[in-house]
């Protein structure tokens, strides 16, 4: 295994385990420009078909895309009021998704939580526990805004570490036409990934493929 590979590994192991919780400190620029074509900061990345390496989302996409979670009694209210949200923009439910479930749910750790280093709990796991880690909150958005109608190809989950304070931390990204937005457990309001720039964006996934990030391993 490559050295990138296997710093990927292992962050696959330990990414999620801890969680910032500090609010955002956007205090790095970056040239936007060289990133046009990538969704996402992080420059250029390696593209996986396989889900071999992440475990944990393979679990739970699993969950997701086989509809049961759709179908429980639990979720039921928070899945209506998702979908009366479709009436509206892309943007206008994703911002509303990130209030609500950061409003909603409490903040802790997988430890207290779980009794486990690192879980990425299911929707109806994670509500019935009414606490949340960061790649949980990003989960439950992820769920929720498959359900508002936003298309699951502008989705995604991202892995990495907030530059400021070297904490792993986990985001939800959404995508309006051409603008990227973060969905932080740390905050109510949306940044674009434009802005959002004290994050090194290490890996993410989405129901199809894991994507890669060899920059951030050079820097980590």
């Amino acid at each position: 295994m490559g050295t990138a590979a296997h710093a990927f590994a292992i962050a696959i192991l330990v990414s999620a385990a801890l969680c910032g919780s500090r609010p955002i400190s956007a205090d790095q620029s970056e040239d936007v420009a060289r990133y046009q074509s990538d969704p996402v900061l992080g420059g250029e990345k390696k593209v996986l078909k396989t889900f071999r390496l992440t475990p944990k989302w393979d679990r739970v996409r699993k969950v997701i895309m086989d509809g049961s979670e759709e179908k429980s009694s639990k979720l039921a209210t928070w899945i209506d009021w998702a979908k009366s949200l479709q009436p509206k923009s892309a943007t206008d439910r994703l911002l509303a998704i990130n209030k609500r479930v950061n409003n909603e749910f409490r903040y802790d750790t997988d430890p207290d939580i779980w009794h486990e280093d690192d879980y990425w709990a299911e929707p109806q796991e994670a509500y019935g526990k009414r606490r949340l880690d960061c790649e949980d909150y990003a989960i439950f958005k992820f769920f929720l805004a498959q359900a508002a109608g936003v298309d699951v190809t502008d989705l995604a989950i991202a892995v990495g570490k907030i530059r400021s304070t070297g904490e792993f931390h986990a985001i939800m990204l959404g995508a309006d036409g051409g603008t990227m937005y973060v969905l932080d457990n740390r905050s109510n309001y949306m940044r674009d990934t434009d802005t959002y720039n004290d994050f090194s964006i290490m890996y993410a996934v989405d129901l199809s493929e894991v994507w890669y990030y060899p920059r951030a391993y050079k820097n980590n």
